[in-house]
């Protein structure tokens, strides 16, 4: 709890979310930074990794059978590539700088290394949570965000020009080496996804401590279709691991791979506290949102899928017929939104896009990307798309402003998030539009009572779930120590 109300109070004052009362009762009051751990951060500067052979990675014999097979597949990946880039009729530049690196620029040379491999937002806002609590971000190392995706990349640097933000190589040998060798990791962090063998095995080879956080035993078992005994050569290279589930992960533990036990935390996505856009954007958000006000707001987010999207608009339109109101709709791409945009407007329903800044309309469709977690608070009640077909995304976004969250029938890669607000009794499982309909409708007629006990519950469900995030940050803290980053 303390680590996650230093990292709320490190936060701009003007900014600061203001919790739903009970929700901010529930997870404590107290708005001043709680002392860090002592410890002299004062020396000599840790000694930087030397700088990794040019073949070094094809020495390793496990690691050169996989690059084999990665040039092996090659023509079949070069062929589903090229199909979609035909499909969508655009090509991604970003591939391109994924094989050279380009324009990325190079590392502090005075400060060691610390590396965040992250996959998604998601997996950025979590490591941007742990780099905060750690305080590392102040002068101690120079903190490196590895994205793999191009909107996530131009969104950090145009909300947070200060981070260093570079692109995840392709998985082969060759880029690999060109990015440690730039680097020159002292760790490297693994957020929830491990499924990059060089990157792993070499940031190991490179000298690097190498950890995971938040991990998901599904996602390195899937990854490329590789076998056990891979996936437990695989684990073998991580120092620390920090992860959602133990059953997942004793198959692994039980063949003697793992230098170390896991550290269990269950999903650390639950310590996550929405953190306000750029001063700008936020201006523009509120400006664009308030405007609406005069009519009640339901919240629908992370749609995807034209079938999602006229599930929704469905639902809305039942529920409006009841009770006046306005849809808050975040399809998750910019492909989806366009989508959205024009299944509601063949609906007969009007459409304001805050791209455009238009006025109040029917569905305000927030089309940018890093605003809907903080938008939430605006609504009276939330459905988080993507569990009507598809694995699901992170309910706790609406629950953090203690809203109740509806969500489709298929539990998906967020099954423990679902039936703990499911438990709280503030989640709730939706098969058909008019189920959504009456979600909705209950959260629009409820009582200020009805609201602060839903909030105050909301509350208690991630208040619950701390524990992980600050044992993680010990974990790190660890690390970074040995590395000679803290001591």
């Amino acid at each position: 709890m303390g680590v996650l109300r230093r990292a709320w109070a490190k936060s701009p004052r003007k900014n600061r979310p203001a919790l739903h009362a009970g929700t901010a009762a529930a997870l404590g009051s107290e708005d001043r930074p709680e002392a860090l751990s002592e410890g002299g951060r004062q020396g000599a500067r840790p000694p930087t990794p030397p700088r990794i052979p040019r073949w070094a990675l094809w020495k390793d014999p496990q690691l050169l059978a996989w690059n084999a097979f990665l040039l092996a597949a090659s023509p079949y990946l070069t062929y589903l590539r090229v199909h979609k880039v035909l499909k969508n009729k655009r090509w991604d530049p970003f591939l391109l700088r994924r094989w050279t690196l380009a324009g990325d620029g190079n590392p502090d040379p005075s400060k060691p290394s610390v590396l965040f491999v992250c996959l998604a937002q998601g997996e950025f806002r979590l490591a941007r949570a742990l780099a905060e609590s750690l305080d590392i971000e102040e002068g101690e190392a120079c903190v490196t965000y590895v994205v793999r995706d191009p909107r996530l990349r131009a969104h950090i640097e145009r909300s947070e020009p200060s981070l260093r933000c570079v692109t995840l190589p392709f998985d082969f040998a060759t880029p690999v080496t060109r990015f440690l060798r730039r680097e020159r990791p002292s760790l490297v962090a693994f957020i929830e996804g491990c499924s990059f063998p060089n990157l792993v095995v070499g940031s190991k080879i490179a000298g690097a401590k190498v950890v995971l956080v938040n991990g998901k035993a599904g996602k390195c078992k899937a990854a490329k279709g590789v076998k056990p005994r891979f996936v437990r050569w695989l684990a073998r290279h991580f120092d620390r691991l920090a992860v959602q589930d133990a059953d997942a992960w004793s198959d692994i533990q039980k063949s003697g791979a793992l230098h170390a036990k896991p550290l269990v935390t269950g999903n650390l996505k639950f310590a996550l506290l929405p953190s306000p856009p750029a001063d700008e954007s936020l201006r523009e958000l509120e400006r664009w949102v308030l405007a609406s006000q005069d009519l009640a707001l339901v919240a629908a987010g992370s749609t995807e899928r034209t079938t999602e999207h006229r599930f929704v608009l469905e639902a809305f339109q039942e529920a409006r017929s009841a009770s006046p109101c306005r849809l808050l709709l975040a399809p998750r791409t910019p492909h989806d939104a366009e989508l959205a945009a024009r299944l509601a407007q063949e609906s007969g329903l009007t459409v304001s896009l805050r791209s455009k800044g238009d006025p109040p309309a029917d569905v305000m469709l927030l089309d940018s990307l890093g605003e809907l977690a903080w938008s939430y608070r605006y609504s009276r009640a939330a459905y988080v798309g993507g569990a009507l077909e598809g694995k699901g995304h992170n309910v706790l976004e609406p629950v953090a402003w203690g809203l109740p969250v509806a969500y489709g029938p298929r539990r998906g890669a967020h099954a423990e998030l679902q039936m703990a607000c499911e438990e709280a009794g503030i989640g709730r499982q939706v098969r058909s539009p008019s189920e959504l309909a009456k979600f909705w409708l209950d959260s629009l007629d409820a009582t200020s009572e009805r609201r602060e006990r839903d909030a105050l519950l909301a509350g208690q469900v991630i208040a619950g779930h701390q524990a992980g995030f600050t044992s993680t940050v010990e974990l790190l803290r660890e690390a970074l120590t040995e590395v000679g980053v803290l001591r």
